[in-house]
């Protein structure tokens, strides 16, 4: 079937050669099982979670930061490392 003779409007893809079948397709974008209630629910769980990491994290900083420096030398700590071994501590990365 020539499509030029016909009037057929198609894609410019189709023009390229006539031989090839044009093809359509359709797409469905919808998020299966969408629950409004159970992301806020991961979220809620998510905020808590940090929560509870900077509150291990800020303990941990305050705990260490209390020592005096021989005793931080006596667990193989220096001023300089509190924050580090807070994050590990909490988990922070």
């Amino acid at each position: 079937m020539d499509h030029k003779k016909s009037g057929t409007i198609l894609p410019p893809a189709a023009y390229i050669n006539e031989s090839m079948t044009v093809m359509a397709f359709a797409s469905d974008n919808r998020a299966v099982g969408f629950n409004v209630t159970a992301r806020i629910e991961a979220a809620l769980e998510a905020y808590k979670a940090a929560r509870a990491k900077r509150k291990i994290y800020n303990r941990t900083v305050a705990e260490l930061s209390s020592l005096s420096g021989a005793e931080l030398a006596d667990i193989g700590l220096t001023r300089g490392m509190i924050r580090a071994v807070a994050r590990e501590a909490a988990d922070l990365g």
